[in-house]
This record gives C-alpha cells, structure tokens and sequence, in this order.
C-alpha cells in the first residue's frame, strides 16, 4: 500500500509509499529566487519554479511518465513552507516520493487514478568545456539545479573568477556559468652561472602576475638576459616591454 496525505499524495513504486504532507509545521524564512525564465505554457510560477497541475487522473507510473514527456518530474514541494502549503496542498494528488519525509500520513495503491502535479525540469546537454579545467561533482542525467565544480587541471591556477563564481547550474534545460578561467603555471626560471634570484612573488607555483628579479650574485654588471621577468599563463615575458624574457647571463670569467 502506498501512503497518502490529507491533502496531497506521494508515491515510489517498488520503493516507498505516496505520502500525506503535514501542513501544522510551516516555516517562513527561506525562499528560492525568482525564476529567471518564463513558464511553459500551461505551467504556473511558484517561487522560481514552474508546476503543472493535471486536470486528467492517472495512476503513479504514469503520472510520472506524463511529467518527463512534459521535460519534468513529479513535483517535491515543501510542507513545512508556509508559501508552498497554500499553493500545492489543496487537494490530492501524485507528487514525488522524494518529498521531505515529515510530511508523512495515510496510504494509497499505485495503480489508484489521481491528478499529479509536474514540475518543470528539463535535463541540460554536457557541461560547458572551459579550457584546462576538471569538472567534478557532477553525472548524467543532468537535472533542473544540478551543479557542477569547476577546478584548474594540474599545473594551472585560475587567472578570472572566484570559487564561488567556478561552478555551472543547469537551469530549464541550459547551463548558466562557469564564470572563470585557468592559466598556465610557470616553469621554474633558467638560473644561468653566478645568477642570483629575488622577489616577495618569485616562489612556485609561479602563476601569472608573479615577478622574478635576477642579478649578479658577484656584484657584477650582466653581458645579457633580462634583470625582471613576469609569468603570464605559462610563459616568462620582459615585465617591461611585454616580450619573452631571456636568462640573465653574467660574467664567466669569474667563474673559470
């Protein structure tokens, strides 16, 4: 048997029971944000989702099986929001066995005719690819809200955005984000003969933006190479005229 609401019904077949929602705990603080795109036609808008509300009877399966040919699933309202309560739980209906497990009362069959209300999910495509990164957190099917992480691959660092800002939602069957990029670490710098290396920036990993400065370790004027260097995505250019930078190279005669 499968359990019921004195309001709205849940079900899992082969899993767990449709289930009531208790409406006598209600909450008020926390709300998603305004959807950010239109409904279907046919849809409603509720706190930045989009529901349908069958006007046919049908049992779970295939209450479930009209949801994702609507590019959605049944729906997982919140019976201990107040907003949610006044919208979804005004009658009996299919909704998502996943629903949160204190709304829990009564018992119905599966295969009983009821309305069910769908909820606006449409799966998103593969993540965006962004160049030298690794996406983690994240498996096919991709569904409304699911998140993927961003990192910068071994030997990269990000160059723009936060860690915040390093993430993709997909949202109504698009992804919205990553919103950065990862650049190249620098390799070590060439230390010729006698050269000597500073800078409160110039220790590994070098990630673009770092300065390394480079002298005589003698004193001694160089015959070549650059005094300064910056690491810009992967390459040691001349701080000052934007070029790749060359080795400094100093006297040899001090050393033979």
């Amino acid at each position: 048997m499968f359990r019921l609401t004195s309001v709205v019904l849940l079900a899992a077949v082969g899993l767990m029971s449709p289930r009531w929602a208790r409406a006598d705990e209600l909450g008020e603080d926390e709300h998603p944000p305004e959807h950010a795109h239109e409904c279907p036609t046919g849809f409603q808008e509720h706190e930045g989702g989009c529901y349908y509300f069958s006007d046919t009877a049908a049992t779970f399966p295939a209450a479930a099986a009209q949801c994702a040919a609507l590019d959605g699933r049944l729906a997982e309202p919140d019976c201990e929001d107040e907003h949610a309560n006044e919208f979804f739980y005004s009658a009996v209906y299919w909704i998502s066995p996943n629903t949160d497990e204190d709304c829990i009362r009564g018992q119905q069959s599966p295969q009983d005719q009821l309305p069910y209300i769908c909820m606006h999910a449409p799966t998103c495509p593969d993540p965006p690819v962004v160049n030298n990164t690794v996406v983690t957190n994240c498996a096919e099917p991709y569904d409304q809200q699911e998140t993927c992480n961003y990192d910068c691959a071994p030997g990269h660092h990000r160059f723009e955005g936060t860690e915040s800002s390093s993430s993709a939602t997909c949202l109504d069957g698009n992804w919205h984000g990553p919103f950065m990029s990862c650049y190249v670490n620098c390799p070590t710098p060439t230390l010729n003969p006698g050269v000597r290396m500073t800078g409160t920036s110039c220790e590994a990993p070098y990630i673009t933006g770092d300065i390394c400065f480079f002298e005589c370790s003698n004193g001694q004027e160089p015959t070549g190479g650059d005094h300064d260097m910056s690491c810009v995505n992967g390459v040691w250019m001349h701080a000052a005229q934007n070029l790749p930078g060359e080795a400094l190279v100093c006297p040899t005669a001090v050393f033979g």
